[in-house]
């Protein structure tokens, strides 16, 4: 009986456990980076199209999402 109460006392560490990582674990994939690295981008791509230039950026198309169990669509927090 005692090592029941052990197991059962080891189960329930584990499963506190495992779900705390599954709610912090998310929120640190999420770093997208620096806001000034993406400011730093812009300033450079405008320097290099000496202001005047024409820019054409290409997204994702629905073949380039292997794993999309729906619709593609564009990302509409999209940083260049």
């Amino acid at each position: 009986m005692l090592n029941m109460l052990r197991w059962n006392c080891v189960f329930r560490r584990v499963l506190i456990l495992l779900v705390l990582l599954s709610a912090v674990l998310p929120a640190v994939a999420w770093d997208r980076g620096s806001l000034a690295d993406y400011q730093e981008r812009r300033a450079r791509l405008l320097r290099e199209t000496s202001g005047n230039g024409v820019i054409v950026l290409f997204g994702y198309e629905e073949q380039d999402v292997a794993a999309s169990v729906t619709g593609f669509h564009q990302n509409e927090n999209f940083y260049y």
